[in-house]
């Protein structure tokens, strides 16, 4: 009798043994079933919308700085405008990688005047440097992130490449004028937007940044 006691609390020891081993193992595998994968979806209750985003993002710069002192005056012109159209990926639940291609149009000129006076006469030189409004298109990627109600993206624009002419003017003073010709590059340069999403299958607004850059999004969700 007390050998059966024996061996019914020994059986008894071992399955609670291995009963929450095997619940342990089981969890995670669950877990990892039920969360989204290749498909990704929301349910009516859920506040994220599924989908992807198509629309366009537009950054645009300007600035004009002009000097003048000591017989000299100089002007620099800068302008750029890059336009985003977007294509994106969902790869979660409120998360998107973003994409597309972007067209900007961009240009330089400089302009700098020096008159001075010595001994051996009047010394009038002009240098200019000039990139025409041109336009290249360049590969954009970023991000897109929805949490409860609230929105941030941003898009990385590739740079690009067009042509300066650039001209030496010493003919006012005991030299000679050249000209020429160089590539003049445009540099990367990133746009981005948050804000408040009141309306779950759209996302608009601007921004202004302290060097008069100005972004502007305007996005629509396609389901």
């Amino acid at each position: 009798m007390k050998r059966a006691i024996a061996f019914g609390v020994v059986m008894l020891l071992l399955l609670a043994a291995c009963g929450p081993a095997g619940g342990a193992s089981q969890g995670p595998a669950q877990s990892q079933t039920a969360a989204p994968s290749a498909t990704i979806a929301t349910t009516p209750g859920d506040s994220v919308p599924a989908g992807t985003w198509t629309g366009t993002v537009e950054r645009t710069w300007r600035s004009t700085e002009q000097q003048s002192g000591d017989g000299t005056t100089s002007t620099i012109r800068q302008a750029y405008e890059a336009t985003v159209v977007i294509q994106s990926t969902q790869t979660d639940i409120g998360a998107w990688t973003l994409g597309g291609t972007a067209t900007i149009v961009a240009s330089f000129s400089s302009d700098f005047v020096s008159d001075t006076d010595s001994t051996l006469g009047h010394c009038h030189e002009h240098f200019t440097d000039l990139v025409p409004s041109g336009q290249v298109d360049a590969t954009v990627d970023g991000g897109l992130q929805l949490t409860d109600g609230a929105y941030e993206f941003y898009v990385n624009i590739a740079g690009g490449e067009l042509t300066q002419t650039s001209v030496r003017d010493d003919s006012g003073c005991f030299g000679t004028k050249v000209t020429s010709a160089a590539p003049w590059s445009i540099g990367p340069a990133t746009a981005g937007g948050s804000g408040n999403q009141t309306d779950p299958k759209s996302i608009t607004g601007s921004s202004t940044e302290p060097d008069g850059t100005v972004v502007t999004w305007d996005l629509t969700l396609n389901n």
